[in-house]
């Protein structure tokens, strides 16, 4: 059994495999990524500067229920573990925001005993 696992608010669009636009700054509780990576078509972000990464859902329902997502920005949660169509978004929208700015990006996390790299 296949379930949308990830979800994504603000600053980003594509269109699914039947041809519909999903334009993720509407949302006001996230838009499903679907499960195929295939079936993500035209991914774009026009002035996307911030991309947060959320591990909890509950979280990520605050987060869009307060509207803390601005123009500007993209909010993504994988509800724990990342299917591969999440960790294909994550990529897209970090080189997207990310990737061709001098200055990187800032990384929070909520373990100081983890390593990030």
């Amino acid at each position: 059994m296949f379930f949308n696992q990830g979800l994504v608010a603000g600053d980003i669009q594509f269109h699914n495999i039947d041809g519909t636009l999903v334009d993720c700054s509407c949302s006001i509780s996230g838009e499903s990524i679907p499960q195929n990576i295939d079936d993500i078509f035209n991914l774009s972000t026009y002035n996307a500067k911030m991309v947060l990464l959320v591990e909890k859902d509950a979280t990520f329902q605050k987060l869009v229920q307060d509207r803390f997502i601005t123009s500007n920005a993209i909010l993504v949660t994988a509800k724990g573990m990342p299917d591969l169509s999440t960790r294909f978004i994550n990529q897209f929208v970090i080189l997207e925001t990310v990737g061709s700015q001098d200055d990187g990006c800032l990384l929070f996390v909520d373990n100081f005993n983890k390593t990030c790299f």
